[in-house]
């Protein structure tokens, strides 16, 4: 080692046998040192930044300059405002330990979730609904794409129509990853709220899924409702299946094109996935394989404490229905009675859900007399009960026990949901067998897409068709459904 603390090495010798020597290596300065760790300082706080931004749910970028407003005055928190979350590491960024560990849990989870829905395929337990119903989507949507298809021009209009709006949607993303202000191409539904949250507007990235998701959605529907060549039912068909795919396909499902759920899952270390696929593992184990969605703690009610909670007896029972009448709560009551048909699909308490929200108590009160069609839960049993025996066991049944309790033939019947879709059927049937002569009854209809669930109920009754003229009756009855909505004072009268 010289003087300038460079050390010499030895020379070596090459294969000829002339010695050669070995290159000296510098050592490195102080300064240089010290620059490489300042560089790496400035790279590691530049790091947890954008960790703590992300947490923070604020976008790592910056589009506009927010205007300046003066600081807030503190104030002490409510009783009811939540606790501020604790950092899950350090500057803000999350504890990836324990995110590892609970990703690792929530694989292993998920391939026991997997394996729970595979056992009714390998138990041959499962039926062939749900083929028949993709068989349907396939067959439907492969018609609106044979529409468009089958013409070189339909075709290049639908081509054009969705490729200049997206890329009328990635030059404005440019625009605004470049920091310029652009307003939005496709603007924000106020009414839809699974993009309310600031960040779908604040960051360009989620921004563009948002209205990419929102172009592909509009584009495919007009297809549907501009295929002429086909029939306005199978053009129907088609709009609400493609509603149902969009939706499934929505960036707001997925954990990367979601804000909200990303900033979730940092900031709880993953911990809020680990509860989704625990509930997921309850409601398959509840349906016995097959996904039973539940969207309320069920343990919570108790029929006759805080819901059903009407006074009423069940008066008549066969095997599909209990008939209740509810126990009069005036001095004297109206003279003809009230018939209500909910759906088989609810039970009977959707119209007496607790006394600020009972149908059957407003009734009761106001001097009528009010009679409850409560539909047995299907089981094995039933397997050979078809539309006309809810016709002859349910609502039949349910005017001779009426009659017999009060001795009289006139009726008001209400029917709800699909129950209006049944008692319409049935007085279709009985006027056509001349069973009985009626004026009308009253009907609550299913909501905005009962134009659609009408189509789609009139399919059903044709596939079911014997023979013996039921599908007719039962398009009669869905008819004078769809009529009845005007009509408010009406009566149903056995002969």
């Amino acid at each position: 080692m010289d003087q300038n603390g460079i050390t010499e090495s030895p020379a070596l010798e090459d294969d000829s046998g002339r010695k050669k020597k070995k290159k000296k290596k510098k050592k490195p300065s102080q300064e240089k040192v010290l620059r490489k760790e300042r560089k790496a300082a400035k790279l590691i706080k530049k790091n947890n930044k954008l960790f703590a931004e992300l947490k923070n749910g604020t976008p790592a970028f910056k589009v506009e300059e927010p205007r300046a407003t003066p600081a807030a005055a503190p104030r002490e928190p409510s009783a009811t405002e939540p606790a501020p979350q604790k950092e899950t590491g350090k500057n803000g960024t999350p504890d990836f330990d324990k995110l590892a560990a609970n990703v690792a849990e929530l694989l292993g989870q998920s391939g026991k979730i997997f394996a729970s829905y595979l056992q009714p395929f390998e138990a041959a337990e499962t039926r062939q609904g749900a083929s028949n119903e993709l068989t349907s989507v396939v067959r439907t949507l492969g018609r609106v794409a044979e529409h468009w298809l089958s013409d070189p021009a339909r075709t290049l209009e639908a081509q054009g129509a969705l490729s200049s709006n997206f890329l009328g949607l990635w030059a404005q993303t440019l625009r605004r990853f470049s920091g310029q202000p652009e307003p939005p191409v496709v603007p924000r539904d106020p009414a839809d709220k699974r993009f309310a949250a600031p960040q779908w507007q604040n960051s360009p990235f989620f921004d563009f899924f948002r209205q990419a998701h929102a172009i592909a959605t509009a584009w495919a529907d007009d297809l549907a409702a501009r295929a002429e060549s086909l029939d306005p039912h199978t053009r129907d068909k088609a709009r609400f299946y493609l509603r149902q795919i969009s939706s499934a396909l929505s960036p707001s499902n997925f954990i990367v094109t979601n804000p909200e759920l990303l900033h979730e899952t940092l900031a709880s270390n993953a911990e809020n996935l680990l509860r989704g696929i625990s509930l997921l593992g309850e409601d398959l184990e509840a349906g016995k394989g097959t996904l039973k969605i539940r969207q309320t703690d069920i343990s919570k009610f108790q029929l006759g404490v805080n819901m059903a909670a009407t006074p009423g007896k069940v008066i008549f029972r066969n095997d599909l229905i209990e008939l209740i009448q509810y126990a009069p709560s005036t001095e004297t009551v109206c003279k003809r009675p009230l018939l209500i048909v909910p759906p088989w699909i609810n039970k009977f308490y959707i119209l007496d859900l607790n006394p600020d929200k009972s149908f059957v108590r407003w009734a009761v009160s106001q001097g009528i007399t009010v009679f409850m069609v409560s539909w047995v839960n299907a089981e094995a049993r039933h397997r050979d009960k078809d539309w006309s025996a809810y016709m002859r066991e349910g609502i039949f049944a349910a005017l001779d026990a009426i009659e017999k309790a009060t001795g009289e033939r006139d009726v008001n019947a209400i029917g709800y949901c699909v129950g209006g879709t049944l008692l319409s059927a049935t007085l279709a049937d009985m006027a056509e067998t001349g069973d009985a002569a009626y004026r009308a009854c009253r009907l609550h209809r299913c909501g905005r897409s009962e134009s659609l669930r009408r189509r789609i109920a009139i399919g059903l009754a044709r596939s079911l068709d014997e023979g013996d003229g039921l599908s007719r009756r039962i398009e009669d009855g869905l008819g004078f459904q769809h009529a009845a909505a005007e009509r408010s004072h009406l009566v149903l009268r056995r002969e």
